[in-house]
């Protein structure tokens, strides 16, 4: 490493273990142009990218946990791995799991341009040592028309909702149906086989599919 250049660096971190120097574009700051291209911007400097995320939640009794993340937004050449798994001690732990993913950066003009994008989600009830809930994506647009019947068909965001463990489950799927129907969003609700309910929904953009969660959850909430 050159010692002249890592003095032009803008800003040090410096951790117990590790030193961190901003090394691409060092003489420029916050906002500035970061590309490895020089002078390129972020947005097209780098020629590949990819996000990880592993998260084990525990939720224990009478508890309810809102599990509502910003959208994912997969840019262009990124790939995107992620792996959730959560256990509930007994049926008296409720969960509302939201998760919203866009095509890519619609405004720019990117429409699945990513190379991957891979969700797991695990749901497992400690009480009864069975998995209740699972729902493993793997989308390579390279290789899928994303627009096809049982993919995106034609939308640009999809909201994966799942909740679990709550009572008069019937009657709140009446309510959630409702919703999305008074919502004039494409999607539905329907009844796992362990009683909880798993919502799919279509948008143009991720205010509504947030929005609706926000009316989904207010309802879960307010009758527990």
């Amino acid at each position: 490493m050159n010692n002249r250049r890592l003095k032009r660096c803008s800003k040090t971190l410096k951790t117990e273990k590790y030193i961190i120097r901003k090394l691409s574009n060092p003489t420029k700051g916050e906002g500035k142009a970061d590309g490895l291209i020089p002078n390129g911007d972020r947005t097209n400097g780098y020629a590949w990218a990819m996000a990880e995320s592993n998260n084990y939640i525990y939720i224990g009794s009478n508890s309810l946990l809102r599990y509502n993340l910003l959208p994912t937004i997969p840019y262009k050449d990124s790939a995107f791995n992620s792996k959730t798994k959560i256990k509930l001690k007994d049926n008296t732990s409720r969960l509302i799991y939201t998760d919203i993913i866009n095509c890519g950066r619609v405004a720019r003009g990117e429409k699945f341009e990513y190379k991957y994008y891979k969700s797991y989600i695990e749901i497992e009830s400690k009480q009864d040592e069975k998995i209740i809930y699972l729902d493993n994506t793997m989308y390579k647009p390279e290789e899928t028309n994303m627009n096809n019947f049982g993919m995106f068909e034609g939308y640009t965001h999809f909201a994966n909702i799942i909740i679990v463990n709550i009572n008069d489950y019937e009657e709140k799927l009446d309510e959630i149906r409702k919703i999305i129907n008074e919502s004039q969003l494409d999607g539905g609700a329907s009844l796992t086989q362990n009683n909880d309910i798993s919502i799919k929904v279509f948008a143009y953009n991720s205010d509504k599919l947030i929005n609706l969660s926000n009316k989904i959850s207010d309802l879960i909430i307010k009758e527990i």
